[in-house]
């Protein structure tokens, strides 16, 4: 807190702030100013190192014709282009959390392709026009709701030969005196 004070003493008096809102809006203002600053001279600072360790490790390349087979080339060289992958690894996991607060905050947008197609479907599916038994046509969404209600009803009635009017009733008839209490006689 006493370094959050400081920050602030620097250019606005906090006391002199009435309202918490306002005193805690200052203060946010004052720490973003200084975390940006801060990342701008770390990243400079890391991009100059980057750099010397790339020149560092082209000038020991350019001089490897001569010194290939030396034990302290080979130990440079290794330990030049290890620094130089921590750099590399260091970026790649930034691209990363990066990309995934992009996605976290954005978030998939929903595309109208889907909700279009099931629209389509279902056009295709709905009957508009029906053409009844007496040649006519009609649009009528009740009377065709109603025909579609009643083919179907027929459809799945039952066709067959009732027991009564079939021999099955003689079958049935007969296997009810031979059974008694699900038990055979």
């Amino acid at each position: 807190m006493a370094f959050v004070n400081v920050l602030c003493l620097q250019r606005i008096n906090i006391k002199t702030l009435k309202t918490a809102g306002l005193k805690w809006d200052l203060i946010k203002l004052e720490l973003r100013g200084f975390s940006i600053a801060y990342a701008k001279r770390k990243a400079s600072k890391q991009r100059s190192r980057e750099k010397d360790l790339q020149n560092q490790l082209n000038a020991l390349l350019a001089n490897s014709k001569n010194s290939r087979n030396n034990p302290h080339y080979r130990h440079e060289l290794r330990k030049l282009q290890a620094e130089l992958n921590t750099f590399m690894e260091h970026k790649i996991k930034g691209t990363i959390l990066r990309s995934e607060v992009r996605w976290h905050e954005k978030g998939e947008k929903n595309s109208r392709y889907f909700p279009n197609l099931e629209n389509r479907a279902a056009c295709k599916k709905k009957v508009t026009k029906l053409l009844l038994e007496d040649s006519t046509e009609t649009n009528d969404p009740d009377l065709i709701l109603k025909k579609q209600e009643e083919f179907f009803s027929n459809l799945f009635k039952s066709q067959g030969p009732s027991v009564e009017k079939s021999n099955g009733g003689i079958f049935f008839n007969s296997t009810n005196d031979h059974f008694v209490r699900g038990n055979v006689q």
